[in-house]
Order: C-alpha cells, then structure tokens, then sequence
C-alpha cells in the first residue's frame, strides 16, 4: 500500500527547470540573486529525496549551525507537517521520516562532523 505524501511547494519557473536540469546529474550549482527562492528549492528537494530513498541520509550545510536552523528549520517543519510520522530531534539538529530516512543540519564551521557518515545528498 502505498501513500501520496504532497508538500505545500510550488515551484516558480526558474526553480522547475533547475528540478528538471538535475535529473540524471550527480552535481547541480545554482547561482541567483537574495530572496530569489534558493532554500525553499533546496528544502524541497531534500524532502523529496528523503520521501523517494527508504533509509536515505541527507544534509543541509549552512556556515553556522546557528544560521542553518534560523534559515530552515521551520521552513523544514512547514514544508513536513503533512507527513504522518515525522520526528524532529531538536538538540541533534536532524529529522527522521516515516521511511527511516534523514535530513540534518550541519555547519561548515565543524566540517568533520561529517566526516564517514555516508551521506546520499548535501546541499551547501
């Protein structure tokens, strides 16, 4: 049995043709300007490849771990909250899905926290 699990995202142009140029590509750069979407397209791409990857390990990279939850953290809860079943562990900075997979926040500043932990994606 099999569920469909819909996120409140809907991508502006720009963001859909950036989804479409990563399939089939190891590596994405996407460059644009302040508030252009960047982390709402980066959130919502975790949460589909945690989704889609049963027991999947995922990060997201800020310079500090202080602006990785300020930047996402909620965005993360709100982007989630449809999901029956999804843990947040605060202190540890990380959220289990239904499926066994996880994403985590991490900060460049302590870069071999995740040093051998196997990762499946990372956005930076």
């Amino acid at each position: 049995m099999s569920a469909t699990i819909s996120i409140p995202y809907a991508p502006r142009p720009w963001q859909q043709a950036v989804h479409q140029a990563m399939q089939g590509h190891r590596y994405t750069v996407v460059v644009a300007h302040r508030r252009s979407g960047k982390t709402v397209l980066s959130v919502a791409t975790l949460i589909s490849a945690a989704i889609a990857t049963q027991g999947g390990r995922f990060a997201y990279v800020a310079p500090s771990i202080k602006q990785a939850r300020s930047i996402t953290w909620n965005l993360f809860k709100e982007q989630t909250q449809a999901i029956p079943g999804m843990t947040f562990r605060e202190s540890e900075n990380r959220m289990i899905f239904p499926n066994g997979a996880e994403i985590a926040l991490f900060s460049g500043e302590q870069h071999d926290a995740m040093r051998g932990i196997g990762l499946d994606g990372v956005v930076l």
